[in-house]
C-alpha cells in the first residue's frame, strides 16, 4: 500500500516538474531553453523530451555553447616580461 502512494507522489511530483520547467523557458528559443534548464540542474533526459529533442542534441547544443562562450577554449599563456623592457 505505502509502495502505491509514494509512486503516486513520485507521478504528481513529475508533473509538477513538467510544468515549472515549461514555464521557465515560456518563450524562448530552442538554445536558450536548453541552457536555462541545464544551467538551474535540470537531467539532460527531462531537457530532452521538454524540447522535442534526443540526449545527443541536448548534449552537442550544450557543448557548442560553452565553446561559443569560451569556457572550454586553452588559457593564452602571458609573455614574460624582461626587466628593462615595457610590457606590450
Amino acid at each position: 500500500m505505502d509502495e502505491d502512494i509514494l509512486k503516486a507522489i513520485e507521478a504528481k511530483l513529475d508533473i509538477i516538474i513538467k510544468l515549472l520547467c515549461s514555464k521557465c523557458v515560456e518563450g524562448k528559443s530552442k538554445t536558450d531553453s536548453i541552457l536555462v534548464l541545464e544551467t538551474i540542474g535540470v537531467d539532460r533526459e527531462l531537457i530532452a523530451q521538454l524540447t522535442g529533442s534526443t540526449p545527443a542534441s541536448i548534449r552537442s547544443t550544450i557543448s557548442t555553447a560553452k565553446n561559443k562562450n569560451g569556457r572550454n577554449q586553452p588559457k593564452k599563456k602571458s609573455r614574460e616580461v624582461q626587466p628593462n623592457e615595457q610590457p606590450q
